[in-house]
């Protein structure tokens, strides 16, 4: 099977989307699959993000003059980048959508400024129908994101099929050992994983952990990126995989207020940690998370800072609910998640013109038993 990703952004990006698409296409080349990545350049992922804001319109048009003529067996989309696709036999086309624009926007319209409500809910939005509306298949990373699809695009669920991404078990180190490793002293640690943005709710952590530091001695730590005028128990910076992995390890709590993830694999990265979850009902939070069993699903800041300080001060509590999430964790097993994905596509690609849903699916399965 001969495959062409087609995404905005380099797959070496250590975001969301970048490395669920790097681990999808990492599984198909050691299964004998052809896999090739339509994108920006590596070095041109700062030009575009200090002078064009990451315009994916423009990024759009940049790459439709790089892509090469029909010499694949499926053409296999993210999201806003489908309409590149369309140059391509309809029966060769998905779309893998890790969220919505129009979920998106709707969720943190308060946070965002007037151009990008108006640009988001526009132009990225009518990308995305259209893509969703001239795919041969669509694939949603959550049952969440195929609801947004078929109530925001008109798009027949049954025309939606559900893959939820995994993750592998990771190698978990003593917590003391890792909180020296990251040059932290040995206290309770809260962990917050994301870009440091209003979006993503990292505005609600710092207040959060700025209202327990006034009482008790605690570490925070911010697995994203830099901030600025941060108390000196932050610890704000991206971290190489090796680092992200020592975060979850020295870590007592995931805290997510994110306001809006279309799955959200840092909650399922810290169900593998075996970490207690305190979240808003976000992405795969209200499938993740098991209210009172393994965290807490908030409905606002002050219920989500209450959850946090109950957990701190209930030591047997907080190591019950690790040990939960490490249960709920087997659900998310990366091996079954990227066989699903595989399955999936030989369906589409050996049955070309295949319908979407169950019967693409099952078509999969038959393709490989053979």
């Amino acid at each position: 099977m001969r495959i062409l990703f087609i995404t905005l952004f380099p797959l070496s990006l250590d975001w969301g989307v970048e490395r669920l698409t790097r681990k999808i296409a990492d599984y198909l080349r050691k299964k004998g699959d052809i896999v090739d990545v339509l994108s920006i350049g590596k070095d041109e992922v700062g030009f575009w993000k200090k002078y064009l804001k990451n315009e994916k319109g423009l990024m759009l048009l940049r790459l439709l003059g790089a892509a090469p003529k029909d010499k694949y067996d499926l053409y296999v989309c993210n999201g806003v980048a489908a309409p590149l696709a369309l140059k391509y036999p309809r029966k060769k086309r998905v779309v893998i959508m890790h969220s919505t624009a129009h979920g998106q926007v709707s969720s943190t319209r308060a946070v965002r400024s007037g151009f990008s409500n108006l640009y988001g809910g526009a132009v990225i939005e009518s990308l995305e129908r259209i893509g969703c509306e001239n795919c041969e298949s669509i694939i949603a990373v959550s049952k969440r994101t195929k609801d947004e699809i078929a109530g925001f695009y008109n798009i027949s669920k049954n025309n939606i099929q559900v893959i939820e991404p995994g993750v592998a078990a990771p190698h978990r180190i003593q917590k003391q050992e890792a909180r020296a490793a990251l040059g932290l002293p040995d206290q309770p640690t809260l962990l917050f994983v994301g870009r440091p943005t209003r979006e993503k709710g990292f505005d609600i952590f710092e207040r959060l952990c700025r209202n327990i530091s006034k009482s008790a001695k605690i570490n925070a730590i911010c697995a994203g990126g830099e901030a600025e005028s941060l108390p000196k128990y932050f610890l704000a910076r991206k971290f190489s995989e090796d680092g992200i992995n020592a975060a979850y390890c020295a870590s007592d709590i995931y805290v997510c207020p994110s306001k809006y993830e279309g799955f959200g694999l840092s909650i399922v990265e810290a169900l593998a940690h075996g970490l207690p979850i305190v979240a808003f009902d976000v992405g795969i939070a209200g499938e993740a998370v098991k209210d009172r069993k393994n965290g807490f699903l908030a409905k606002n800041e002050e219920e989500m800072g209450e959850r946090v300080c109950w957990l701190l001060l209930n030591s047997q509590k907080m190591e019950q609910f690790g040990k939960k999430s490490l249960e709920i964790a087997r659900k998310f097993d990366l091996e079954a998640s990227m066989r699903k994905y595989r399955e999936y596509l030989l369906g589409v690609a050996r049955n070309a013109g295949a319908p979407h849903g169950k019967r693409g699916w099952k078509a999969g399965k038959k393709a490989r038993k053979k």
